[in-house]
């Protein structure tokens, strides 16, 4: 059971939590309307930092307890399991989609005050059974948040291309919207943008390679985590673009869809492996809706392979963006 202290600071919590959306919100319209240079968008920045220090201190007052962080959890957003921290497609959907962030925000925080208690005894589901060969559960959780970091890094700088390019004005205000929005629902990823005044960095690093090294996890283990941590994200974006005319350039919310599905699609492409990316090129139109000797069903399936072999010729290039950081232990 919780105390009532616990309550009254859960309390507080949701309330500064809220708070700090409502910041977001207004950071997101200055940038929006061209005012991100302006003084109010620096004060409410200064506004925004204030309300995190508060917001630590609440997390500060909660005792360093498994069993009591997920109490806390559980009573803010129902019976969850932490491991769904790593269900990285349905908190991007989540984002997508306006859903419950606050809570989320809340949901993902606590995973991460859980993981730095150095004690805490997991259980976790894994795929591959193998790689927890040698490995605590709490070491492999360690690992995959460094993949979903990179991940999501990976994912801004992408999203910086198209910020950019006036080609995709139309939808320009929808993708600053989730630049926030994935900013506000994961801490790892405000600290950097906080740090840059929520400017984009071009520069690219990769923790992931380091952070197993030091666990001493070798590389296919690692590839099987990263694998595993994007593969639904790869297969569900991919599905977008096959099924969906980018041509129809006044139609927004297909626009934004369509645009969202491609960023990630060259994001997971980056973690899925060169081999799986070639299997790929010959298979993945499998997905659309069978092939057909209609003719305009024919026509339909010409112009979505030529959407995703326009994705593949992307691979390339994106590759060039990455700076890996390695720490091979001895």
């Amino acid at each position: 059971m919780l105390n009532g202290d616990i309550l009254e600071n859960i309390n507080t919590l949701l309330a500064i939590t809220s708070s700090i959306n409502e910041t977001y919100v207004k950071l997101k319209q200055l940038e929006i309307v061209g005012q991100k240079d302006s003084t109010e968008y620096k004060s409410t920045i200064e506004s925004l930092k204030s309300s995190l220090d508060l917001e630590k201190s609440i997390y500060d007052r909660f005792p360093k307890d498994l069993d009591v962080l997920s109490q806390i959890e559980h009573k803010i957003n129902g019976n969850k399991d932490y491991w769904l921290k790593f269900n990285l497609q349905e908190n991007i959907n989540a984002i997508l989609n306006y859903e419950n962030l606050i809570k989320l925000r809340i949901q993902l925080n606590l995973f991460s005050r859980m993981l730095a208690i150095k004690d805490a005894d997991f259980v976790i589901n894994v795929n591959d059974e193998s790689v927890l060969e040698n490995q605590t559960p709490r070491n492999i959780l360690i690992i995959n948040t460094s993949v979903i970091k990179d991940f999501l890094n990976t994912t801004l700088v992408i999203l910086n291309d198209y910020l950019n390019n006036p080609e995709y004005e139309l939808i320009k205000d929808q993708l600053l919207n989730f630049k926030y929005n994935l900013s506000f629902v994961y801490e790892e990823i405000e600290n950097d943008l906080l740090e840059n005044n929520f400017n984009i960095s071009n520069e690219l690093y990769w923790e992931a390679n380091a952070i197993s090294d030091y666990y001493q996890l070798d590389r296919l283990k690692l590839n099987a985590i990263q694998k595993g941590t994007v593969y639904s994200i790869f297969r569900d974006k991919i599905r977008n673009i096959i099924n969906i005319d980018n041509t129809l350039k006044s139609d927004k919310p297909k626009m934004f869809t369509y645009i969202i599905s491609e960023i990630f699609t060259r994001v997971s492409l980056l973690f899925i492996g060169e081999e799986t990316v070639n299997y790929f090129k010959t298979l993945e139109l499998q997905l659309a809706e069978g092939v057909s000797h209609d003719e305009m069903a024919i026509e339909k399936l010409k112009k979505a392979q030529n959407r995703v072999n326009g994705i593949f010729d992307m691979y390339e290039k994106d590759r060039e963006l990455l700076n890996v950081i390695s720490l091979r232990v001895l």
